[in-house]
């Protein structure tokens, strides 16, 4: 029998091609329900599709869009900020950490980023059967760093433009380390909760105005819109011991009763199970990636 070998697909981030490769090279992941994350690898939202939790609800919701993206930055001992990756401003600018390397293991993504002594991976893996996604992030080297994640987002049907109006703010609950925000009905609320170490959100709303998607725009239809956040999370990141976000529409007791260690070692096995179960020649190589890429569809 053929070893079975966990896909890898490495992009080369060349600077002749960075642009390219960051802005239209795209990813995604599903979660079994036809809900899904999406972006460019480069981090900025081109299409009205990309999002980190598109959730998929039952009638009369349907598919929507929950999490838009995440402003990331890491804050140095000595207080300076270092963006991660490209950020749409105003939300963020300034110096910051370069993505050096983006792959997909076993279809799902990972990057990291490097700058000022030190390595970041992210990593970006969605529950299977829930419309819940998690953000990992591990510090490879230096630190320890404060990271601080500030979401921005617009509910939103999947199909409606981007154009669609954004209140001031939407109803924001905190309880203690979780927060909530309340949706307009018929959509679930949307809560967040750090993992892997104490964490503190600063209530900071504002209105990221005229965010632009290109892709939009070559296909003629609405490309402008706003976003809204409602603060930061702020949590300390050391070697050794990595922390996520976890962004969810399922109850609070479904959200609580997740791990992000178990969830991504038990979509990777799941992952695994499906390359066994193809035809011996699908189980590495191209083929293994189309079986994977396959089971965000079904």
């Amino acid at each position: 029998m053929t070893a079975l070998a966990d896909p890898v697909r490495r992009v080369a981030i060349t600077p002749d091609e960075a642009e390219t490769i960051l802005t239209r090279r795209e990813w995604l992941v599903g979660n079994g329900l036809g809900g899904y994350a999406s972006g460019t690898i480069g981090g900025v939202p081109s299409r009205r599709y990309h999002g980190l939790l598109i959730a998929a609800l039952p009638n009369p919701a349907g598919r929507v869009m929950m999490l838009h993206e995440l402003c990331e930055q890491v804050r140095l001992a000595d207080s300076t900020r270092l963006d991660i990756g490209w950020v749409a401003p105003p939300i963020a600018a300034g110096i910051g950490l370069d993505l050096v390397d983006f792959q997909l293991e076993l279809g799902l993504p990972v990057w990291r980023f490097v700058g000022h002594g030190v390595t970041l991976e992210r990593r970006i893996f969605l529950a299977y059967g829930l419309n819940t996604t998690c953000v990992e992030y591990r510090l490879l080297e230096g630190g320890p760093v404060r990271l601080e994640l500030r979401p921005a987002l617009q509910f939103r049907g999947h199909d409606d433009h981007v154009s669609v109006q954004v209140p001031a703010a939407y109803p924001l609950h905190a309880l203690g380390a979780r927060i909530e925000l309340t949706a307009p009905s018929p959509l679930p609320s949307l809560k967040f909760a750090c993992a892997g170490g104490p964490s503190t959100f600063v209530i900071e709303p504002m209105t990221v105005p005229d965010h632009a998607y290109a892709v939009e725009e070559d296909r003629g239809y609405d490309s402008v819109g706003n976003l809204y956040s409602p603060g930061r999370f702020r949590v300390d990141l050391a070697v050794g011991a990595p922390v996520a976000l976890i962004m969810s529409a399922e109850p609070w007791d479904t959200v609580d009763a997740i791990s992000p260690a178990m969830l991504i070692s038990s979509e990777q096995e799941r992952r695994r199970r499906l390359l066994l179960a193809a035809p011996e020649a699908a189980r590495r190589g191209p083929a293994a990636e189309l079986v994977l890429a396959a089971d965000a569809f079904v």
